[in-house]
């Protein structure tokens, strides 16, 4: 309650100040003491100015400049014109450019008057003078700040203050004296806990830690308790929360039918990482190419999840090639997001209007990105290939003991000796013979030619190599015409070694089609039930009709897939295609005899079958006694064991279906061609490009491959100024809630400059030299006192700098969606503290799913979980992207459908009525009114322990009042409920400003 009024009033007055353009970054026009003219700044001063008005058509983007004039370069900004030169140093009236933008004739001024929204406007007094100012001062040119090494800066003295604790502060302290402002006091002990708690671990610091802290009286305790904190599993928790949002991680494939996807797995791997206290600069480089290293692991293949967690779709009409750049283009962007914070996208459909980055550029970019999907359409599958497995111990046991009895069943039932089936086998030949030799026509009914094999032919992908094909497909079979594809000629090869009723492996090739041929003979109009597998995917035609596709995405198995051939009465032709994801293809084919008498029986069959048994190789007879014993005989006993293997086999079916299953990167071999496409059109190539680092950067090292692995090598070059800087600038965005770069997805020309340009370069080049210690960074800015200043502050300070971008006062504001629900958990004893695993779903109104979602999608109608997994932490709440969370949309947290840097942070009635009325944020209310009335006795006691165990403190007189008033005439009106008037208690409590915002 005590800062209801107080933020009434406050933030009434702020709005106005925030409505006039709040704190300035940079004075404007800069003076000197004494009010004498200070130096003027290209990077930060001019700069600006000519992006925002001058660019538009004498910047980077080749295709819109006028004039021949380029303003973004040192060369095109002194290039001498026909009327003399564009900036003549300490010559403004003798400067091109600078008569254009200050004459008041309409005709020649620059920019010209704007004819609709949206169109540059003429420069201000303010700024002509500016640039002026800056000519005739000598127009030092710079490059732009981010792009410009990082030169660390000796940090300047306290003056004695003794207020520094690291040199954070002393940076800080300089810019608070030169604007004359005041640092904060401290924060109190436990004010600062509970912020410090909240925001390196996303969870209010436990009874027993305040307890541990209020008890520590020795000189360091709160460094201590900052230790503790980053040694928790809520600490990693907290920290993959932030990654997951550039991550864009969903559990559904995001477009059409949006149905689930297998990738949490690779949450898991961030929180081990985090925990593990993973160093940036591998961390990077496993998700961006851990499979390409030398020995990679399973744990680094997991981590290039980062890799597949892009919006994919499998909507009907969709184009292949189409979605594949569109794929490889959010990989660049999220890169480029993550990593560089430039917005390289803006250079997908010409060159970059503002930044160093040309068209080329962003597609030598995607071209690192663009071979690594498997499939342009997911075809709605939860396990979209490549992907990796990874059973737990119990399963890799069960796992182990199928095996053993699916290889004691193979063995009992295909190689085993059995003197009554070698018999019945032996009749059977001599059947078979006595009839293949009676000339009289009364042969098999049967009869399958051997196989003939095409191939392979790479097209991309499965789905490519299915939806794709020659011209024979549909037609007539000619053994003898060899046929064309990609400037490559194939022909038919023999293949009589390929017994029918055994597993056929040898369909070379990645990513590529087998066609494979035999004919059928019958002497009449029949039904043929034949036994099919096929690794990844199988296409059918009998006689240039289709049918049968399927993608099975796993390995061939005996009765994979049950198939009837409606055969015609002589010589049918039968043409299968198999599209292989990675390795060797497979087939199996077995007709299926319905009596012992059907005599279906292969060429290559009977082939085996005219050698002497005593003559045959192991191969040759197990090829026969297979045959017989899966395809021929009806006896009993072999039914049994067939039965038994067949159960073995399912259930090992089942078990991999449980398995966790995660989607990984892996390279297309060969690579796809990658080229510049006009106006961003999938289907207008022109270049072609291969991959490479934006020209206007670094260059990439003398060593480094030029594949993604190469890239990450890059990121992190010596001489690279991006990376480090862009990524301690999130850091400090997550703990002080606005970076030193406000727009920290942009560090371009467009974007912000920062508020202590000297404490970012401090800062990235202390991540540096630390080998990229994450939590040693952490702990450098929150063990500083400019952290450690309180929340509150005088009205001027808030009215001048609402933002608080000068760093006068401690970081205050309103919790993340996550941490919201989070705390109430926590608090009340709810929450469930159980690390990693499959993505849960607490309650929420029904109907939304159903909403967008297409019949028979998997993610059509929402069924909330059960039991603890309710109540376990946000982080790992299902996201359904179509529809994602709709608390978590009601608090601003994104739908992850695209890399989000910066969250938006909104103030609306219904994130009020959310905290009222959500049913968890109600029983979070409830559990806590209970916990509070089974320990204490007395009411005033009750509201005591509510207020301490929320806000870590106990209440004013006030306060206690208004509670037990409130607790009155809700037990009032409720009298049926005994804990009604503590419940709204409980609530009220943890509704207040307070409670939401960390203080």
């Amino acid at each position: 309650m005590r800062w209801q009024m107080r933020d009434v009033v406050l933030w009434a007055a702020v709005a106005v100040v925030v409505s006039r353009g709040g704190v300035a970054l940079a004075a404007n026009p800069p003076t000197a003491a004494g009010g004498h003219a200070a130096a003027v700044d290209y990077d930060r001063d001019i700069k600006p100015i000519l992006s925002a008005r001058c660019f538009q058509c004498h910047g980077p983007d080749a295709g819109t400049r006028k004039a021949d004039l380029r303003l973004d370069t040192q060369r095109g900004l002194f290039a001498t014109l026909d009327e003399g030169p564009a900036i003549s140093p300490g010559h403004p009236e003798a400067s091109v450019a600078f008569r254009r933008v200050a004459t008041s004739d309409l005709a020649e001024r620059m920019p010209p008057p704007p004819k609709g929204e949206g169109k540059d406007q003429p420069l201000t007094p303010t700024q002509i003078e500016l640039v002026r100012r800056w000519i005739a001062q000598g127009a030092v040119w710079r490059a732009h700040w981010s792009l410009e090494p990082i030169v660390p800066t000796r940090p300047p003295t306290d003056g004695g203050s003794g207020w520094s604790k690291n040199f954070i502060d002393s940076f800080v302290e300089q810019r608070l004296a030169r604007e004359g402002i005041a640092h904060g006091e401290r924060a109190s002990p436990l004010t600062l806990l509970r912020r410090v708690a909240l925001d390196l671990t996303g969870l209010p610091p436990s009874p027993e830690a305040v307890k541990a802290f209020v008890a520590d009286r020795r000189p360091g305790a709160y460094e201590r308790a900052v230790d503790r904190l980053l040694n928790t599993p809520a600490y990693a928790e907290h920290m993959t929360r932030y990654w997951l949002d550039l991550a864009r991680y969903g559990d559904t494939h995001g477009l059409h039918r949006d149905e689930n996807r297998a990738l949490w797995p690779y949450r898991d791997w961030v929180i081990n990482a985090f925990a593990q206290n993973m160093a940036f600069d591998r961390f990077t480089t496993l998700q961006l190419a851990g499979d390409l290293l030398p020995g990679a692991t399973l744990s680094d293949r997991v981590a290039t999840g980062f890799l597949r967690a892009n919006v994919t779709t499998s909507e009907g009409g969709a184009i292949g090639e189409e979605f594949l750049t569109r794929y490889a283009a959010d990989r660049a962007e999220t890169v480029a997001t993550t990593w560089l914070g430039l917005t390289a996208r803006c250079a997908s459909c010409h060159d970059h209007k503002y930044d160093p980055i040309t068209q080329k550029d962003f597609y030598q970019l995607t071209a690192y990105w663009s071979g690594i999907d498997a499939f342009a359409m997911d075809e709605n599958l939860e396990r979209v290939p490549p992907c990796v497995q990874l059973p737990t111990p119990a399963q890799q046991r069960e796992r182990a003991r199928l095996a053993r009895s699916i290889a004691d069943g193979e063995r009992a039932l295909l190689r085993a000796p059995n003197a009554t089936w070698d018999r019945a086998q032996s009749a059977w030949e001599a059947r078979v013979r006595a009839r293949s030799q009676d000339k009289t026509g009364s042969l098999s009914q049967t009869k399958l030619s051997d196989w003939w094999a095409l191939g392979c032919i790479g097209w991309g992908s499965v789905h490519e190599s299915l939806g794709r094909g020659l011209d024979l497909e549909g037609s007539s079979i000619d053994l003898e015409v060899p046929w064309t594809s990609q400037g490559h000629v194939f022909s038919w090869t023999k293949r009589p070694e390929w017994s029918d009723a055994v597993i056929v492996d040898e369909l070379q090739g990645d990513l590529c089609a087998t066609y494979l041929f035999r004919s059928i003979e019958t002497a009449s109009a029949r039904t043929l039930s034949v036994s099919l597998g096929a690794k990844d995917g199988v296409k059918v035609w009998l006689n240039g009709k289709a049918v049968l596709e399927k993608l099975t995405y796993s390995q061939a198995t005996v009765d994979q897939l049950t198939l009837n051939l409606e055969l015609t009465s002589g010589r049918n032709q039968l043409l299968v295609k198999v599209a292989n994801q990675s390795a060797n293809g497979q087939l199996f084919f077995a007709p299926r005899a319905t009596t012992k008498d059907d005599n279906i029986v292969s060429e290559n069959v009977l082939r085996l079958m005219a050698i002497a048994p005593g003559k045959r190789t192991a191969a040759q007879m197990a090829a026969v006694r297979s045959y017989y014993r899966l395809v021929v005989s009806a006896d009993s006993a072999l039914a049994r064991k067939r039965s038994q293997l067949k159960q073995d086999r399912d259930a090992w079916s089942a078990l991999e279906r449980q398995v966790p299953t995660t989607l990984v990167a892996a390279e297309h071999t060969p690579q796809r061609p990658v080229f510049v496409l006009d106006r961003g059109q999938y289907d207008l190539p022109r270049e072609r490009v291969w991959p490479n680092v934006p020209s206007a950067l670094h260059p990439l090292p003398p060593t480094a491959p030029r594949n993604r692995l190469g890239f990450a090598q890059w990121l992190f070059a010596d001489d690279n100024p991006l990376t480090a800087r862009v990524t301690v600038n999130r850091f400090w965005q997550q703990i002080f809630g606005v970076g030193l770069v406000k727009t920290s997805e942009d560090f371009g020309v467009q974007g912000e400059r920062p508020s202590h340009p000297e404490l970012l370069d401090a800062l990235a080049y202390e991540f540096k030299s630390s080998g990229w210690d994450v939590k040693a960074l952490l702990r450098l800015l929150v063990t500083s006192a400019t952290y450690q200043q309180s929340g509150a502050a005088e009205a001027s300070k808030w009215l001048s700098d609402p933002e608080n971008r000068l760093l006068a006062r401690g970081p205050r504001g309103r919790l993340d969606a996550e941490v919201l629900r989070d705390q109430a958990l926590a608090v009340s004893g709810l929450l469930v503290r159980r690390v990693g695993g499959r993505s849960v779903k607490p309650p929420q109104p029904p109907g939304l799913w159903e909403e967008g979602s297409l019949p028979g999608a998997n993610t059509n109608t929402f069924v909330p979980d059960t039991g603890d997994d309710v109540l376990r932490r946000s982080l790992y709440t299902f996201i359904k992207r179509t529809s994602p969370p709709p608390t978590m949309l009601t608090f601003d947290a994104p739908s992850r459908e695209s890399c989000t840097a910066r969250r938006e942070r909104t103030n609306t009635p219904m994130q009020a009525l959310a905290l009222l009325n959500e049913p968890q944020f109600v029983a979070a209310a409830r559990a806590l009114a209970q916990t509070a009335h089974r320990q204490k006795a007395t009411l005033q006691d009750r509201i005591v322990f509510v207020m301490q165990r929320a806000l870590l403190r106990s209440p004013t007189t006030s306060e206690q009042q208004a509670l037990e008033q409130l607790w009155a005439q809700e037990s009032q009106s409720h009298p049926q409920d005994p804990l009604r008037g503590l419940t709204s208690v409980a609530s009220v409590v943890m509704n207040l400003d307070e409670f939401i915002s960390k203080e």
